[in-house]
């Protein structure tokens, strides 16, 4: 079936065999203004402003399997299919994944909910999952007329990083992940060394949400694989300080 919502915030679906066939019986109405539908495995996840629901195929057609009215989220373009049955992205309670029945919310750096909670809904565009990675890029504090900035959270090691970047979309194909501005090119790439930067942005180790302090040397572990050998590092602080070593 083709799902997709219109402008009155109704969601209609077609026929399974008149593939695009859309009839006015075949609608649904959600408890609240859906914002993303994410297919997931045989089921279809609507997440809406303040509810959640989940429809699967029935004898009879579609069919209402679970309806969350207390979880929902503004920023639908913020959410992918992490597994079968599973979806992950930013609720309004933070984020977290969701199986149809219940709520797993992740820890979030304070610094972090900062960079998102910046962030218009309408900077955030696209999120993707590529491999073990979680990736949105925002627009953070206006600074840029596009987006600045690319959250990443690693599902495997329940780490969040920030990379400086400005692309409006992102796509996994191979190995790679390709990077969409206004030109297609290779943002990361598993298992390469030879990029020649990468700027990871940092506020420091924050020991509680009062106190935070800031970094003052910055040392590198690579593994004994790296082919490439690094003359200097140069590390700049937001405050214009830099330091060469």
């Amino acid at each position: 079936r083709i799902w997709l919502v219109d402008a009155e915030g109704i969601v209609w679906y077609s026929d399974m065999v008149l593939f695009g066939q859309f009839r006015s019986t075949q609608q649904i109405n959600p408890y609240s203004s859906p914002q993303a539908l994410l297919p997931a495995g045989d089921r279809l996840f609507v997440v809406c402003e303040s509810s959640s629901e989940v429809w699967y195929e029935s004898a009879n057609g579609p069919a209402l399997l679970e309806q969350d009215i207390e979880n929902g989220s503004r920023f639908g373009s913020t959410f992918v299919v992490v597994g079968d049955g599973v979806i992950f992205g930013l609720w309004d309670n933070g984020f977290g994944f969701y199986d149809g029945n219940k709520h797993q919310f992740v820890p979030v750096p304070d610094y972090i909910k900062g960079y998102y909670l910046a962030a218009d809904s309408e900077d955030v565009k696209v999120a993707k999952k590529a491999g073990s990675k979680y990736m949105l890029p925002i627009r953070l504090g206006h600074e840029t007329e596009d987006n600045n900035v690319i959250i990443i959270y690693d599902f495997g090691i329940n780490k969040w990083f920030v990379v400086e970047e400005t692309v409006n979309d992102i796509h996994k194909f191979h190995e790679e992940v390709i990077g969409v501005d206004n030109s297609l090119y290779i943002l990361f790439r598993e298992g390469s060394t030879t990029y020649p930067q990468a700027r990871i942005r940092t506020n420091g180790f924050t020991l509680s949400p009062q106190v935070q302090q800031t970094l003052s040397d910055i040392a590198l572990v690579m593994e004994p694989s790296s082919a490439n050998e690094t003359d200097s590092l140069t590390v700049k602080s937001e405050y214009g300080v830099e330091k060469t070593s």
